[in-house]
């Protein structure tokens, strides 16, 4: 049985010993260029663009982002809550041109068990509109916190979707950063400490379900959690995202086959 488990003082300090580099950005395709306007850069080429990228082609027929179609969701009976816990860290946001990136400096951040294998937050970055769509609706923005496994070798992203509404609390709060490196291609500020777990809500229910990174090199295996309350965010907050970075007005991949994949919806 699928098992998410407790965040527990064994995760946190006895992987720690385990835990000796400090500064790692899951591959996505930042040594290379890649975009989403038509052209030779585009998501229908980016299999075409790199040996390492072919998995973008969809080969592998797990590729995300996916479509959650309540017809090919299977409910759980049992509901297993998704325990995340992290720790301050410094971070560094970097204008990657096709997005803005939030970097967590500090190896030992946190972040949530799953099936046994401990996840650790590396970074987060936000897209629009969103990659994920619910029964064909897509959302203004959606935010991705990638995770992976002490050796890096598994990565699990837990995503948020967002409409139209209030200003997101969580992105006000480093918004002066992100208006620091707007238009600079490449540039990184140092955005002093802050609290993941100003990211998390009361209401737990997740969609859950096996893919791929959304970017380049498209790599499969991806555990995916979609959180299914919808957050908001305000305009000002949007068009701020679009003026930091050219690409950012839509940077999101087209919705990948779901082939013979099942959708498990975890709900209280």
């Amino acid at each position: 049985m699928e098992e998410t488990g407790m965040v527990s003082s064994v995760f946190f300090y006895g992987s720690l010993m385990v835990l000796l580099v400090c500064n790692i950005v899951v591959a996505n395709g930042e040594d290379f260029p890649f975009g989403y306007a038509n052209g030779t850069q585009d998501p229908s080429e980016w299999g075409h663009l790199h040996e390492e990228w072919k998995a973008c082609l969809g080969y592998g027929h797990h590729q995300s982002p996916i479509q959650l179609n309540y017809t090919k969701q299977e409910i759980q009976k049992q509901f297993i809550p998704l325990n995340r816990a992290y720790n301050m860290s410094r971070i560094t946001m970097i204008n990657r041109y096709h997005d803005i990136m939030m970097r967590f400096e500090n190896p030992y951040v946190g972040g949530f068990v799953h099936s046994g294998t401990n996840f650790y937050l590396r970074q987060l970055h936000w897209h629009k509109p969103s990659e994920h769509e619910i029964n064909g609706e897509k959302f203004h923005v959606e935010m991705h916190m990638v995770h992976t496994s002490h050796d890096h070798k598994e990565s699990a992203v837990i995503a948020f979707l967002y409409k139209l509404g209030s200003p997101d609390p969580f992105l006000a709060e480093v918004e002066k950063y992100i208006r620091n490196i707007s238009g600079a291609e490449g540039q990184k500020i140092d955005a002093g400490m802050i609290n993941p777990n100003d990211t998390i809500e009361q209401y737990h229910g997740y969609y859950r379900y096996l893919g791929s990174l959304t970017t380049p090199p498209c790599t499969e295996g991806v555990v995916w959690t979609v959180m299914q309350q919808v957050r908001s965010v305000s305009m000002e907050q949007v068009q701020m995202l679009i003026n930091a970075t050219p690409d950012f007005k839509d940077n999101a991949r087209p919705i990948q086959n779901i082939d013979n994949r099942n959708i498990k919806v975890y709900q209280p």
